[in-house]
């Protein structure tokens, strides 16, 4: 996918580069620096835009006239957090969570693990490639 393809599937889901922006938690001009080429987008940010275009895909299938953006705009985007709050976090003392709960967080982190092999692959490319691992030294 390039750019000009993020710009065909936002403007086919009527989802603005303002909402791209709150989904990737970073500001509309950068969204604008990236889209434009006059920033270089990582791989990350590559693939977070891909799966919010393809989260806005099947609602448009059923004809949900609510976007993901919108429905989705009550949560918080992620952030990085400082390393003072990282050694603060460390410092606490572990929380106790009941078997059932440690049984329910194991069982959705394993979903979520057979939901991500089937997921589409966004690059034709395999990991390593992209990671640059099969070049020979």
């Amino acid at each position: 996918m390039d750019v000009q393809e993020i710009h065909t599937r936002l403007r086919a889901a009527r989802l603005t580069q303002t909402e791209l922006a709150a989904h990737l938690g970073i500001t509309h001009s950068q969204v604008s620096r990236l889209l434009s080429g006059k920033a270089r987008m990582r791989l990350d940010v590559f693939r977070k835009i891909e799966a919010f275009l393809a989260a806005a895909e099947p609602a448009l299938k059923s004809g949900v006239s609510e976007t993901p953006a919108r429905a989705y705009a009550h949560v918080p985007s992620p952030r990085g957090i400082t390393l003072a709050e990282a050694r603060a976090l460390r410092d606490e003392p572990p929380v106790e969570i009941s078997d059932e709960d440690f049984e329910r967080i194991r069982r959705e982190l394993r979903e979520l693990g057979e939901a991500l092999k089937r997921a589409p692959r966004v690059s034709a490319m395999t990991d390593d490639e992209i990671l640059g691992y099969d070049e020979a030294p």
